[in-house]
């Protein structure tokens, strides 16, 4: 039997948010979505290091349910120093798919101590 997770509430939600185009301009985040996906992936090639793009190909390979490349990417560019709350919330996410729940509670827990306000925000609070 498959365990649930432990922020059910949050994910639910925020899955709907997340495919609301109005979604990204509320809450600051880049827009981004599946078709982004071969333009990041060559500006990527060009500028390896850029964390910021990292971050966006992450997003969108969430958004096309490449749950593993995005979790891949966007832990690439959290390790490298990139901790924006694009970056630690989308890594939250993709750790839910692998129910990687303890690293999922470290990425939002990070993400809330950023200062995350809003919906988002308060559907991560306990």
């Amino acid at each position: 039997m498959r365990s649930r997770t432990p922020f059910p509430r949050f994910h639910r939600a925020l899955l709907l948010a997340l495919a609301l185009p109005a979604a990204a301009c509320a809450t600051g985040m880049p827009r981004v979505d599946p078709a982004d996906i071969p333009r990041l992936e060559r500006e990527l090639a060009a500028s390896p290091e850029n964390t910021d793009l990292q971050v966006r190909l992450g997003m969108a390979r969430f958004q096309a349910r490449d749950f593993e490349g995005a979790r891949t990417v966007l832990q690439s560019a959290v390790d490298a120093g990139n901790e924006s709350g694009e970056a630690l919330l989308y890594l939250g996410l993709a750790q839910e798919e692998f129910e990687n729940w303890a690293a999922a509670r470290d990425s939002y827990s990070r993400y809330l101590a950023k200062g995350a306000e809003g919906s988002i925000g308060d559907q991560i609070r306990p």
